[in-house]
């Protein structure tokens, strides 16, 4: 069984978009990746970026909108 990260970034500016770039590379290393986000910016992240399809590729990926 993989190891199992939790990451919750900042919900300021600046913090997500990195650490989403952290979880990928985590999760594409083989970790577990489980990434904690505000409402407010899980709708931006679907609105100004490509989030599903970002992460399609990773096995066991369940990037739900």
């Amino acid at each position: 069984m993989a190891p199992h990260v939790l990451m919750f970034p900042l919900p300021a500016q600046g913090h997500v978009n990195p650490m989403l770039k952290l979880a990928e590379l985590f999760a594409l290393s083989g970790l577990k990746v489980t990434f904690l986000n505000s409402h407010h910016n899980h709708e931006r992240l679907l609105r100004h970026a490509d989030i599903v399809s970002r992460f399609a590729n990773i096995q066991g990926s369940n990037s739900r909108p």
